[in-house]
């Protein structure tokens, strides 16, 4: 499991569009908060609320032809079947995902604590 800040969420997102196209519109959009340093990701959420699409930091360099300098990112994609995603469950989604979330609740933990519980 890899453990990652969350460093935006960004909805709405076009999922006819590949990680990298969606990556580039936001890059160039008024909100972006700047480039993933190690170990931060970006979630795009599908218009329909049913896709997901963790967006990790460059996790390498390599050299391409000619000595071009390619960076290599890594994502993973979730489709949603019999319902939509709830801010309540990212973490949850994440844990799936293989990616520990830092700093964000599971949704047991959500609702224990509104209930007044401790774990």
């Amino acid at each position: 499991m890899i453990r990652l800040r969350l460093k935006a969420i960004i909805p709405s997102a076009d999922f006819r569009k590949s990680e990298a196209t969606l990556h580039d519109a936001f890059l160039r959009s008024r909100s972006y908060p700047g480039d993933l340093r190690k170990g931060e990701c970006f979630l795009f959420l599908s218009k329909s609320g049913n896709q997901l699409l963790w967006f990790f930091t460059q996790v390498t360099r390599i050299e391409g032809y000619k000595g071009a300098e390619i960076k290599v990112y890594d994502s993973r994609r979730w489709r949603l079947t019999g319902g939509t995603w709830h801010p309540y469950m990212l973490a949850n989604y994440a844990e799936k995902a293989g990616i520990d979330l830092v700093g964000i609740k599971r949704f047991e933990e959500i609702i224990d604590e509104r209930r007044g519980k401790r774990r």
